[in-house]
Parts: structure tokens; sequence; C-alpha cells
């Protein structure tokens, strides 16, 4: 049996779909062909399966695509890659297009030396990728995860989860080695957390929807950081994030609270036409170059208690409905307040440079 589809009855998706007949309230699988057999991964008999599954080796090719697989028959394929040497499944090109996983699905441990392609993929039930290396491009395009998803310290190269919707799900301790990542249009309908994850290149979550807990505690940003037009719902939390290069957070909107208590920006910071709706806390947060909250809108305090402000800090046009506290504007710092409007108390305390020996 050869591992490569033969190239009859092409589907419209693109691959030689499953021959499996179904009932007539049923629709065709739309399952690529396993090697020189009409069937995929899922319709094969169970003697056609296991002779299959010998056709599978370590760092070979995996193709999936199109194929709904049940927890069982994908933890016998994931088995039949595993090296003997470390017990990790290994998959150099995998091509999991369209495919619908049934049940609670595992590739932790994984290793996919090649392109990973999931775009378009459901899992309909829990995932978990915890410890999965990704060698090259992991494509995740409009996935769909339905249950809880597990990505804890995985390693990325350059990956992208555009479009994709998520209910609970876990990045902590990820690493992000250097590519793009793309968190562009995700929905998170249920909490997430990026907790001490690292991304060395520059990331994206434009127009990213967070319906709940977003947790970036302890998360640092080696590249650009862009979270234009995103939407927190719930309260937003970058603890003690740091932000290596250009921190960019225009037109996003905070309904709830959005701390940033201790966080550190390296190079300059953009929150211009954010809009606040709770408070917005950078208690002991340093902006080492300029931050910009041109047009800003906050609903509840604007609270920099213990911040450091080293180069200069632009409120421009922004309104403020609470309080304004400000005590730690270095000397080298630059206050620009024009046309700024605070409803309530503005406490600003300049810090006096030290005399001189």
């Amino acid at each position: 049996m050869s591992d490569e589809p033969d190239t009859g009855r092409p589907s419209s998706n693109g691959w030689p779909t499953c021959a499996w007949v179904p009932e007539p309230d049923r629709e065709a699988c739309t399952g690529v062909r396993v090697g020189s057999a009409d069937l995929c991964w899922a319709h094969l008999p169970v003697p056609g399966f296991k002779e299959a599954l010998t056709f599978l080796e370590p760092g070979g090719k995996l193709d999936l695509r199109g194929t709904s697989l049940s927890a069982s028959r994908l933890r016998q394929i994931l088995a039949a890659m595993r090296d003997p040497g470390d017990e990790k499944p290994r998959i150099r090109d995998a091509e999991f297009d369209q495919t619908t996983f049934m049940g609670d699905s595992s590739f932790a441990h994984a290793v996919f030396s090649g392109r990973a392609g999931f775009d378009n993929v459901t899992f309909a039930k829990d995932v978990s990728f915890e410890k999965t290396e990704f060698g090259d491009y992991a494509a995740f395009h409009n996935a769909t995860f339905k249950g809880w998803a597990d990505f804890y310290r995985a390693k990325f190269d350059q990956v992208t989860f555009a479009r994709s919707n998520f209910g609970s799900a876990n990045f902590e301790e990820v690493i992000f080695d250097g590519g793009l990542t793309e968190f562009n249009y995700v929905s998170f309908s249920a909490g997430v957390s990026f907790t001490n994850a690292v991304a060395k290149g520059e990331t994206r979550f434009l127009r990213a929807n967070f319906a709940n807990d977003a947790n970036f505690r302890g998360m640092t940003f080696d590249g650009q950081a862009s979270f234009g037009h995103a939407v927190f719902n719930d309260d937003a939390h970058f603890e003690d994030t740091v932000f290596g290069e250009s921190a960019e957070f225009g037109y996003v909107r905070f309904p709830e609270e959005a701390w940033f208590y201790g966080a550190q920006f390296k190079d300059n910071a953009d929150f211009g036409e954010t809009k606040f709706t709770g408070h917005a806390l950078f208690y002991k947060a340093t902006f080492a170059k300029q931050v910009f909250f041109e047009n800003a809108d906050i609903g509840g305090n604007a609270a920099f208690s213990g911040a450091e402000f080293h180069g200069q800090a632009g409120f421009t046009s922004t309104h403020v409905s609470g309080r304004l506290w400000m005590d730690s504007l270095n000397p080298g710092g630059e206050l620009v307040l024009d046309d700024f409007r605070a409803d309530s108390v503005v406490e600003v305390t300049v810090r006096q440079p030290p005399f001189a020996s």
C-alpha cells in the first residue's frame, strides 16, 4: 500500500475523497483516501486500518484532510508514528485541513518538523497540545475549538490562529520562537491564559474578541505586540507583562478593568482612541520611551501611582471620568495634557532629581 493517495475521483476540496456510501439522509464523506485504498482513515474496516498503520513511521507525512476521526483511531495513528527513542510522535508534514476530531484528542509531546496544516479543523471536544513542538509553520486558520484547548508549554516557530474560535484556552508558558504569531480576528468565548508565555517575534491580536478573563500576566513580547481594535469584554490582565518593542493598543475596548500593574514598556506604547469603561490600572508600570493616550476615554480611574515615565506621556484630548493619579513622573519625562478633561481630581507629582554631591 502506498502512503500517497491516488489521484482519482477528486472532490471539490482538492483531494480524492472516501468512497464510503452513506445512508440516504447523510452526507458523503469528505475524508481523503488512505494510500491506494478507496476509503478514509475513519471508514477503513479494522483489518484495513491495521494494515494502513504499518505504512506509517516516525518522521513521515500524515494526511487526514476532511476526515471525521475518533479519538481511538487518532491514538493508534500517533502511536504508529512514535519514535522508539523518546516515545514522541514525530510527523514531518501534517495535512489536517477540514478534519474533525470527534472525541477528546491529544497531540501532547508530538513533534511536527514540517508544515502543520490545521486550517478549518474542528475539535469537537477537548484537545491537548501540551509540550507539542512545531518546527515549521503551523496554520490554524478558521479552526474551531469546542472544548478545552490546552497548549501548555507548546513551542511554535511561526503560527497563525487567524479567525479561529475558542472556548477555554491555555497558552501558559508557550514559546513563540521568533516567527510571526497571529491571533487576528480570533474569538475566545471563555477564559484564556498566556501566563509566562514568550513571544520572540512580532505578535498580532488585531480585532481579537475576549468574552471572559484574558490573562497575559508575566508574558514577554520581545517583538512588536499589536492589539488594535481588540475587545476585552471582561477583566484584562497584563500584570508584569514585558513589551520589548512597540505596544499597540489603539482603538481597543476594555469594558471592565484593565490591569497593567508592573508592566514594562521598553519601547513606545500607543493607547490612542482606546476606551476604558472601567478603571485603567497602571500601578508601578514603566514606560521607557513615549506613551500616548490621545483621545482615549477612561470611564473609571486612571491610576499611574508608582509608574515611571522616562519619555513623553501624551494625554492630549484624553477624557477621564474618575481620578487621574500620577506621582512618579521622572524629570526627563514630559507630560502633555492639551485638551485633557477630568471629571474628578487630577493628582500629578513630579519626581525631583537627586542633589548633586
